[in-house]
């Protein structure tokens, strides 16, 4: 039997012969790229590493990889019948095709990328409280060796640091490093070297004259990855970056990656850690091996892709992560590029899909707070949390990727021409976009923003279909075959997009009901609710209530990133790090899917309040 158009699976790129004829695709942006006749365009442009989203794995679902063939379309085949009619005439009368269905040709074409996904997310991670340092710093000035004191070169350095207990070497790399620093180690104290130990007595290596001691705290989200670099000695923040997470090729949520099988498993782990790095170098890092100390927090899979442990058993019931524990690695265990004495930490995961990133982020934000407390860390991997009297329960719900600005029409992160507000008013729209510039796509935020003005004008009813009878001629459209709503020329919210915002909000409503029913917790009880990530911290909190998003009538204090904040915790704070085991074990984990009350609970909340 053949496959149907919705069956339609992945375009996969061709393994290249010797006589396969080199094409070379032109990027408008000036950046050039090579690949073989046959490939598609969108491996081709991922081997480029170029930011491209291909949200549902390059099946041809989303839409969100299309480009705009600028020269030699003519080469190209004529798009099939799934890529038209996702299209549509209008699209393709603009040259648009979807860079996973285009098999490129022999020669040479030119294009255009029609949606921004670079990420952009600057927010830093709030007021650091240095605590117990995590990581020790000394001055060391090693005495040179002699025929009376033919002492080994590690022997001299331990001495001269007047340890409590012996230093551990982290790394036989480091052991070498230390040799070869020896004369500068026993030059005058006019430019004192520094030696950097962890409270358990690893040297994680020795800082010359000047050398900052730099550390990092990454968070490693499904869509983006934040990394934070940080001073060790002071507790000061250099710099923050981020970066799409380039995994997005498998698909934009993390059971399209687990489910590309084993032989992805090495691709997806080496995509996250260049992501890592590509962030880490816009918060000012020039070379990865000068870090000393890094933290990583995310969620259970990103957490186990990272680390390259098996995700075979954490995507089917009953969702046994491979290892919940804190793990301590050294920088050549990781990853290449860094140091092979770096320190490397991944704090505890909970259970299920709740991973690092929510337990450091409920530490980091909610704690402390009059309960009852809601937490949610609003994202394609939404996690949530409920505190009460002492006690936390969490859980996890697949929301897709939708409020993140992917699988929706016109959709992209927050950047150059990014609707990110929308106002209605007498069935006319106007919109804000992240730049002040000409509307060409619709972020998370913009998305959420215009349906509930839409809500409020009354030209959306509760189950996210637009009344005609409420919105300008010029501004209801069609898009194949359904209602949209006309932002720009080229820019739409269809009807289907807000079905997709409708089921992260369904989904978000039946866990926080959830979590309230097993804590014993009305809605109405609830003092604080606490919204972390990105998104939650630029959308509007009245957005957010109107839509169901987050409960109604609770005060709403947005966070930013808690789960950055909370890994830039661990890394200053040893105490921190004890702790999160410590809390692991006494959060209770709500797994929704095998709730029988969740299907039921979650039909009932498919229609905004």
């Amino acid at each position: 039997m053949s496959q149907s158009d919705n069956e339609i699976g992945p375009v996969d790129g061709l393994t290249p012969s010797a006589d396969t004829d080199r094409i070379s695709v032109v990027v408008t942006a000036a950046r050039h790229f090579e690949g073989y006749a046959g490939q598609s365009l969108a491996e081709v442009l991922h081997r480029g590493s170029m930011p491209l989203s291909t949200s549902c794995g390059g099946r041809g679902r989303c839409g969100t990889c299309r480009v705009r063939v600028v020269a030699g379309g003519e080469s190209l085949a004529p798009p099939d019948p799934h890529e038209s009619r996702l299209l549509g005439r209008g699209r393709l009368a603009a040259g648009e095709r979807l860079a996973c269905r285009v098999r490129v040709p022999a020669g040479c074409i030119e294009i255009a990328p029609v949606l921004d996904v670079r990420a952009v997310d600057k927010s830093a991670p709030g007021a650091l409280t240095p605590g117990k340092a995590a990581v020790e710093f000394r001055q060391v000035k090693v005495r040179p060796p002699s025929l009376a004191d033919a002492r080994s070169d590690w022997t001299r350095l331990e001495a001269s640091l007047d340890l409590p207990r012996a230093l551990v070497p982290g790394s036989p790399f480091l052991v070498a490093h230390v040799a070869s620093l020896i004369g500068t180690l026993s030059e005058t104290e006019s430019a004192p070297c520094r030696a950097a130990i962890t409270d358990d007595g690893k040297l994680l290596g020795i800082l010359g004259p000047g050398q900052r001691a730099l550390g990092a705290a990454l968070d490693l989200g499904t869509t983006t990855v934040a990394a934070y670099l940080l001073d060790l000695e002071g507790g000061s923040l250099f710099g923050v970056g981020s970066a799409i997470n380039r995994q997005c090729r498998y698909g934009d949520d993390i059971m399209s990656r687990a489910a590309a099988g084993p032989r992805a498993a090495e691709d997806l782990r080496s995509l996250v850690w260049a992501s890592a790095f590509e962030a880490l170098a816009a918060a000012g890092l020039d070379d990865a091996r000068d870090l000393l100390d890094v933290v990583v927090v995310g969620n259970s899979v990103m957490h186990h892709l990272a680390l390259g442990l098996p995700v075979e058993r954490l995507v089917r019931a009953p969702y046994v992560p491979a290892a919940v524990e804190p793990l301590v690695w050294i920088g050549e265990s990781v990853h290449p590029a860094l140091a092979p004495w770096t320190r490397v930490r991944f704090p505890s995961l909970v259970a299920g899909f709740v991973g690092s990133d929510a337990l450091v982020g409920i530490m980091a934000a909610a704690d402390g707070r009059a309960t009852p407390t809601f937490y949610i860390d609003i994202g394609t991997n939404a996690e949530m949390a409920l505190l009460h009297r002492g006690e936390t329960w969490a859980c996890s719900a697949a929301a897709g990727s939708a409020l993140e600005g992917s699988r929706l029409t016109c959709g992209s992160a927050a950047g150059p021409g990014a609707v990110v507000q929308a106002w209605v008013e007498g069935g006319e729209v106007s919109v804000r976009t992240w730049d002040g510039g000409a509307p060409l796509s619709i972020a998370g935020t913009g998305a959420l923003s215009l349906i509930a003005a839409l809500r409020r004008e009354g030209a959306l009813d509760d189950r996210g279909l637009l009344v005609p009878q409420r919105l300008a001629p010029t501004v209801l459209t069609e898009v194949d075959g359904g209602r949209a709503v006309a932002l720009a020329s080229g820019v739409v919210l269809t009807e289907a997009d807000v079905g997709e915002v409708l089921l992260a909000r369904a989904a978000f409503a039946a866990g926080r009901e959830l979590l309230l029913r097993e804590a014993g917790v009305e809605e109405g009880e609830l003092r604080c609710t606490v919204v972390a990530g990105t998104l939650g911290n630029e959308a509007a909190p009245d957005d957010l209530q109107a839509l169901g998003l987050v409960p109604a009538g609770v005060p709403v204090e947005a966070v930013g990133n808690a789960a950055g904040q909370g890994a830039c915790q661990v890394l200053l704070d040893r105490d921190v790090w004890d702790r999160c085991r410590e809390r692991s074990v006494l959060i209770h984990h709500v797994e929704l899917s095998a709730s029988k009350e969740f299907p039921d609970t979650f039909v009932e909340h498919l229609r905004f309040p």
